[in-house]
């Protein structure tokens, strides 16, 4: 860092104008003192010297000493593009920074950081390549007309204690206006480089303002179109504490929602570049239930509309220039695309497809008295015309299901969003038996009749019949197994191979297909139904079976533990594409 004392080792030897009677002639500081008036002059022109450091020091800028003299030349310059906070460069501080206005609507945007408030900022501004000879001919924007301006002027001025004539330079800065801007882009300060002329262009000016919140800042450089200039200039930043360690606010006007906004149509007209404020009132009039139980709806919108001229980027920052209370909020922009489908066509806003939309975070303790750290988002806006954003509570990411729809050919895809049926395991998704919805009829039915099995149990209309698995390697551990029919604890008849889960016992019971040949037979008069929408069940089966798929999700809301709702603040600020602010 710089320090004071840098700019004493500077000014050592520099001369200091001082008067002299008439008629007399000082001796040389270093010559023997030989008279009272000489010893008079010495002790004078010492004394006078070390108060002359000393006003340097407190003011370097009343010795024509700025902040670029005791910085090294700049050894790199701003990245093309800068003409937007997006895209600015960050500006070393102590540092000379070469920069060039290449056009009219050229911009160029710079950042400083301070971690801590009431921050002293000096700016310097110089031209590096100005000189008496220096001249440029220029466009007039408006007429046309060339002319042909000198930014540096030498003239001739006589001394009035010894009437001698001396050069005198007069140099003009002209061509800039330099702001600094808050984090929103909005302008703290400004001052035009051509308010004042300087006696040496490569020393140029130094502007000083206290920057009162931590943060970031912009410094933006913007040519003045009746006085463009396309030479290089030089910009120079240095950051001090400052002695004044009172808290500050964010300035500027408030605002606030105005209800009621709890609809498109109802929609707070949304101020750029100021604080609104917005609460989430608590309601009581619908509920939102899955199969296990229901919550109250808590999450009342708040709606706000802003009139885009397009072709437009939107700084949206929550919490950014104001505290906020612990809490979180789900945010959508929706076009006038969108908010059609929401205000005339019906349509729930959660199943309308936004431009935008996203859960903040700026909960960090349930502390009522806290405050939140602010967020920023950034979205470009095309077209001219209305958008709205809808402010709520923070969404739950793994909200349950609400509501679901028959699948009749289970195909994992419902039918329709008819909201027909329901798992009562509150799944997204679940298998049940319903009525085949197929005409049934009535036919003569061919019905095969079983004998019964070889141990005298099942026949009829089973098929199967009971059978014992025994082990028929005992010895080894019983890993081999076949079918006793018969029960008698021996294999077969028809012995057949088999298998007991787990391994290792002696016997197990089984169901195997019915060995005996079935007797076919008609039965008249049967209702029978088709086949079911997947292809299975029908004949004299009544029942199918369909899945039952989720369809819509609960938008349940997320509130910090021991609340019920925050207040929260938000600022929208507007940066045209390219910049011509």
């Amino acid at each position: 860092m710089i320090r004071r004392i840098l700019h004493s080792l500077l000014l050592i030897g520099c001369a200091l104008p001082l008067g002299v009677s008439a008629g007399l002639v000082a001796p040389e500081p270093s010559t023997p003192v030989t008279t009272e008036y000489d010893s008079g002059y010495v002790a004078g022109f010492s004394d006078g010297k070390i108060a002359g450091h000393a006003d340097c020091r407190f003011d370097p800028a009343s010795c024509a000493i700025n902040l670029t003299n005791v910085l090294p030349p700049a050894e790199y310059g701003e990245t093309e593009p800068n003409d937007t906070g997006i895209s600015a460069d960050v500006m070393a501080l102590e540092t000379n920074v070469w920069g060039q206005s290449y056009s009219t609507s050229d911009q160029d945007w710079y950042y400083v950081v301070t971690n801590e408030p009431n921050y002293n900022l000096t700016l310097n501004f110089a031209l590096p390549s100005l000189n008496s000879n220096n001249c440029q001919t220029r466009i007039d924007p408006d007429s046309g007309e060339l002319s042909l301006q000198c930014n540096c002027i030498i003239e001739t001025r006589t001394n009035l204690v010894s009437g001698t004539e001396y050069n005198y330079s007069r140099c003009s800065l002209a061509g800039w206006t330099v702001s600094i801007r808050n984090a929103a882009g909005l302008t703290l300060t400004e001052f035009n480089t051509n308010f004042t002329s300087v006696e040496h262009a490569t020393s140029g000016i130094s502007y000083r303002t206290t920057l009162g919140m931590a943060g970031m800042y912009y410094i933006v450089v913007k040519p003045v179109l009746s006085e463009f200039n396309f030479q290089p200039y030089v910009l120079a930043a240095k950051l001090e504490p400052s002695p004044n360690n009172t808290p500050n606010f964010p300035g500027g006007t408030y605002n606030a929602e105005i209800e009621p906004n709890n609809s498109p149509a109802e929609a707070t007209f949304i101020t750029r570049g100021i604080s609104a404020f917005g609460l989430i009132n608590l309601r009581f009039d619908a509920t939102l239930c899955t199969t296990e139980s229901c919550q109250y709806l808590q999450n009342e919108d708040d709606w706000f509309v802003y009139n885009s001229p397009g072709n437009e980027i939107v700084q949206l920052g929550f919490c950014d220039l104001a505290n906020c209370t612990a809490g979180d909020w789900f945010v959508q922009i929706y076009d006038v695309n969108g908010i059609y489908a929401i205000q005339w066509q019906g349509i729930d806003p959660d199943l309308v497809t936004p431009l935008m939309a996203f859960n903040t975070n700026t909960s960090t303790t349930t502390d009522t008295t806290a405050t939140v750290a602010p967020q920023v988002w950034q979205i470009g806006l095309g077209a001219p015309g209305p958008y709205y954003m809808r402010v709520g509570h923070k969404r739950k990411l793994d909200a349950a299901c609400v509501q679901w729809s028959i699948d009749q050919d289970n195909n994992g895809l419902p039918e329709s969003n008819q909201y027909n049926c329901a798992c009562a395991d509150g799944s997204t998704s679940c298998d049940l038996d319903v009525l085949n919805p197929g005409a049934s009829y009535t036919d003569t039915v061919q019905q095969m009749i079983w004998p019964v099995c070889p141990n005298g149990e099942g026949g009829g209309e089973d098929s199967f019949c009971p059978s014992a698995c025994v082990c028929i390697n005992e010895a080894d551990g019983c890993s081999l197994y076949q079918t006793d029919i018969d029960g008698d604890g021996l294999p077969g008849p028809s012995a057949a191979p088999c298998r007991c889960n787990p391994t290792g016992v002696a016997s197990c019971d089984i169901s195997i297909q019915n060995p005996g040949t079935p007797t076919v037979i008609a039965i008249p008069d049967q209702t029978v139904y088709p086949l079911c929408p997947d292809g299975s069940g029908g004949s004299a089966s009544p029942q199918c079976t369909v899945g039952c798929r989720c369809t819509n999700y609960a938008g349940f809301v997320e509130i910090p533990e021991n609340f019920v709702t925050s207040q929260y603040n938000f600022t929208w600020n507007t940066t045209p594409f390219g910049s011509r602010q």
